[in-house]
């Protein structure tokens, strides 16, 4: 008798520690999918360094053909969708990490 609860306490040590080692690996599992947004991001934010350097660059190459006012307009017109975009993009970002840890927890 002592023997079979001494094996049940035994498997459910051996289930708990189980369910603990699958609730560790998903905690890494979001941490790599966290690691893989921040990388995206990371990306998107150089894209858009890239992006306002060439209207940046066309605009002043188109200068002297344009009124400058015209190329000031454009120039911050660009910028500012820009910001924006990464603004979003940084918002999804944290709601995406913020639902998935609530979910998992």
């Amino acid at each position: 008798m002592i023997k079979g609860l001494l094996l049940l306490l035994l498997l459910l040590l051996l289930l708990l520690l189980l369910l603990l080692l699958l609730l560790l690996l998903l905690l890494l599992l979001l941490l790599l999918l966290l690691l893989l947004l921040l990388l995206l991001l990371f990306i998107l934010l150089l894209l858009s360094l890239v992006v306002v350097v060439v209207v940046v660059a066309a605009a002043a190459a188109a200068a002297a053909a344009v009124e400058v006012v015209v190329v000031v307009v454009v120039v911050v017109v660009v910028v500012v969708v820009v910001v924006v975009v990464v603004v979003v993009v940084v918002v999804v970002v944290v709601v995406v990490v913020v639902v998935v840890v609530v979910v998992v927890v």
